[in-house]
């Protein structure tokens, strides 16, 4: 299975008591080493079943990592780039539905990886907006944006929101209608 990611549909039985619905199967994907000494559990069955691949060695640190289905893992997180547009606010709600964030690119390795996943083919939103109370680019973490080495060009109104576009970050109109990246933390098993 070296170099693999594996696909497995995992029928969790919820606490009846909090829900009345069955649950639909939760779709994840492994990646990475693990440990075979565990036994005992759904976990370690898991690990010596799924994660006997080598480290990819842009994983991040070691362990198996698994994302929802249709997301893509890299590194330590989980990465889902829709396929319609919506508004920048329509976009935030809906990362946050799916239990994420909207994409903080916090490094130049998440930003090669962006560059991989759109092919700057189509802009796309970021979880950047400009505050306009201080003037500030700030991400959805509430972290302000690093400007060193960025250059920012946002429209006169105020009203600017983060978008991935032709490699580069800039600023539109928030009402404007783009795909999104949405990202989580990888779960680690």
């Amino acid at each position: 299975m070296a170099g693999e990611i594996v696909y497995a549909d995992l029928n969790i039985r919820g606490d009846s008591s909090l829900t009345s619905r069955p649950q639909p199967p939760h779709h994840l994907i492994f990646q990475g080493p693990c440990s075979k000494a565990e036994t005992g559990t759904l976990a370690s069955h898991l690990r010596r079943r799924l994660c006997d691949s080598p480290q990819n060695s842009s994983a991040g640190p070691p362990g198996c990592r698994l994302c929802p289905l249709n997301w893509l893992l890299h590194g330590d997180k989980c990465y889902w780039l829709s396929k319609e547009s919506k508004t920048w606010n329509e976009s935030r709600e809906d990362c946050s539905a799916k239990s994420s964030r909207m994409l903080v690119i916090q490094d130049q390795r998440a930003m090669e990886f962006i560059k991989t996943i759109t092919e700057g083919k189509y802009p796309v939103w970021i979880g950047l907006h400009l505050t306009t109370s201080k003037g500030n680019w700030t991400w959805v973490d509430g972290s302000l944006l690093n400007q060193t080495g960025v250059s920012l060009s946002a429209p006169d109104t105020g009203n600017s929101c983060g978008v991935w576009k032709e490699n580069q970050i800039r600023g539109e109109i928030c009402s404007g209608t783009f795909k999104w990246i949405c990202q989580r933390e990888a779960v680690l098993i």
